[in-house]
């Protein structure tokens, strides 16, 4: 919630920012397409925080945000009562799925050794798991097929 319009390079389209950790700290986070509006929109309060309380410029509180906009929001979605920090293990398992370069989502998680990314906050589904052992087996078929070795088995 301390995230404010200094944070926020829209020119170049990323937030930098955080603070809890020292690989966290001021890291670079490149802002979606589609969410770009939204902080496009944010920016235009007269607020200096990105998420002040409603009618005020005063910093909103976790506490307000998790009661009164995030678990409504839920809510409304019809979505299951998660925590905020349960977006932190999706954005990291859905950045898994699309993205190969491990270090880029290190990086993304403010994380310094990729095993506390992948053992923490990335969760493969049954699907995942299934591709990845048919593309093994796609593999494996094609070298029974074609080397002699197995000729006699």
């Amino acid at each position: 919630m301390s995230l404010t319009k200094f944070h926020i390079n829209l020119k170049e389209e990323y937030i930098r920012h955080g603070s809890k950790t020292q690989a966290g700290q001021d890291r670079i986070i490149p802002l979606h397409p589609k969410i770009l509006p939204f902080i496009e929109k944010r920016m235009g309060s007269k607020s200096d925080f990105l998420f002040p309380f409603p009618g005020d410029t005063k910093k909103m509180t976790v506490d307000y945000y998790r009661t009164y906009i995030y678990y409504k929001t839920l809510e409304e979605l019809k979505l299951p009562r998660l925590t905020p920090h349960c977006c932190r293990h999706t954005y990291s398992s859905l950045l898994n799925k699309s993205v190969s370069n491990k270090e880029y989502i290190m990086r993304l998680m403010g994380h310094t050794d990729y095993s506390l990314t992948a053992n923490v906050y990335t969760h493969s589904d049954i699907e995942e798991l299934k591709r990845a052992v048919h593309s093994i087996q796609l593999f494996v078929g094609y070298l029974w097929a074609t080397a002699t070795i197995f000729n006699d088995f």
